[in-house]
């Protein structure tokens, strides 16, 4: 649904994020989420902040992992720019 909300159409969520899916099942999801937005909503909101909460707790317990993979982030990003 991230996708959706982007503003990315189904063909485009088929070819580039879930190419194994057929048009119908993206189609399907799309009208299910509509549907019932503001479950769904709440429920990937909560999802986000257990995620987000996870992360920090990952980043406490683990520090020097995480240096070098931010370091190693933020050298392929400015490989990119």
């Amino acid at each position: 649904m991230y996708r959706f909300l982007e503003g990315l159409s189904p063909e485009t969520i088929q070819a580039d994020c879930f190419p194994t899916l057929t048009l119908d099942q993206i189609y399907g999801a799309i009208s299910y989420y509509l549907a019932n937005r503001s479950e769904i909503d709440r429920y990937l909101q909560e999802a986000d902040e257990d995620y987000e909460k996870f992360r920090q707790r990952i980043r406490a317990e683990y520090p020097e992992a995480h240096r070098r993979l931010d370091a190693i982030l933020d050298e392929a990003r400015a490989s990119r720019s």
